[in-house]
């Protein structure tokens, strides 16, 4: 009688101890949520029509393996977006696009999971002097993802004021010559520049000449050569 005793508190103690360990384990799970760390593009950017697709990649703060179909991306144009995972915990976003998109000054886009906005970002569309022709009428399409509110408005337009800040050059871009090209930024205050023939320290002179001629602090750019 006093083994069954002693059996019958070691079970009740053992599976007391189960039950702490499987709080505590959903309780640091529920600690852990779903962040994305970085977009790529970064928010505020350009998106060229000329390109034929946008391709975004979204990091997230954790492997998103079992999940990643689960994520939902939502923008105010209506893209046909394709998800594909490349990495553990990187998502990316592919969609066709023409010059359809110049009927618009921005983008904005939402990531989504468990029925939660995790991120929101803007784009901004410039004209496309390679995509010029007949004029673009404005559209506004039914079917978006999603309609901005006066909240969202209010909010990309203090983004539009940090992005003044990061990126006080993206109207001008991109320029070009027969020797170089300036193409986008890919950080804040840094941008990328091709180089097509010439002697690359004539070249940095001039690309420090023509962000200075537009406004900007030679001193404050970094360049990324290609």
């Amino acid at each position: 009688m006093k083994r069954k005793t002693i059996f019958i508190l070691i079970l009740v103690m053992l599976i007391v101890i189960i039950g702490v360990l499987r709080w505590i384990s959903n309780t640091d799970v529920k600690k852990e949520e779903l962040k994305v760390v970085r977009v790529e593009p970064i928010e505020n950017s350009q998106i060229l029509a000329s390109n034929g697709e946008i391709l975004i990649k979204v990091s997230f703060s954790k492997s998103i393996d079992q999940t990643w179909r689960d994520i939902e991306i939502e923008d105010s144009f209506g893209f046909n977006w394709q998800k594909e995972l490349t990495a553990s915990n990187v998502l990316s976003l592919v969609s066709p696009i023409d010059k359809t998109i110049m009927s618009v000054e921005e983008i904005l886009l939402e990531v989504g999971y468990e029925n939660e906005i995790i991120k929101q970002w803007r784009y901004e569309v410039p004209f496309d002097e390679k995509m010029a022709g007949d004029m673009v009428e404005p559209v506004y399409d039914e079917d978006a993802s999603f309609i901005p509110s006066q909240e969202d408005i209010d909010y990309f337009r203090e983004q539009e004021k940090i992005m003044d800040k990061e990126q006080p050059l993206r109207k001008e871009l991109p320029f070009e010559t027969d020797k170089f090209k300036i193409s986008h930024y890919i950080e804040p205050l840094k941008l990328v520049v091709y180089v097509k023939n010439g002697d690359k320290k004539e070249i940095e002179i001039e690309v420090d000449k023509w962000i200075e001629a537009n406004g900007g602090n030679s001193g404050e750019h970094t360049i990324e050569w290609r």
